[in-house]
């Protein structure tokens, strides 16, 4: 583990790294963005619904663990990826992928 979680070296990373992600969000030229193309809310609408069903899936899941049978019958994401973030390699790897995939969202987001 880099950090435990909830405690002050991660507080401090996360804010830290906020400056960080808001110079990646934000246009320097401070004009703000252009309306989007059609194909571009097709898109948007697209993640939106893939987001919402993985999150309802997931809350199905969380609640299925807790009332059916639990996590070997209804497993999260949380302990799908455990075996993976399990040591501390495994979570580097996470964490940098993880990230990696944000930065490129973002920076999708803000060439439009």
């Amino acid at each position: 583990m880099i950090t435990p979680i909830h405690s002050l070296a991660s507080t401090g990373i996360s804010l830290f790294l906020l400056p960080l992600l808001l110079s990646i969000i934000w246009r320097k030229d401070g004009t703000g963005y252009p309306p989007m193309a059609r194909q571009g809310r097709f898109t948007t609408r697209i993640w939106i619904s893939i987001a919402l069903l993985l999150s309802l899936s997931e809350l199905g899941n969380y609640f299925g663990s807790l009332h059916g049978g639990g996590d070997s019958k209804f497993p999260t994401l949380t302990v799908l990826v455990d075996p993976i973030v399990g040591f501390t390699p495994g979570r580097i790897g996470f964490v940098f992928l993880w990230s990696l995939v944000g930065v490129e969202l973002l920076k999708g987001s803000t060439e439009r």
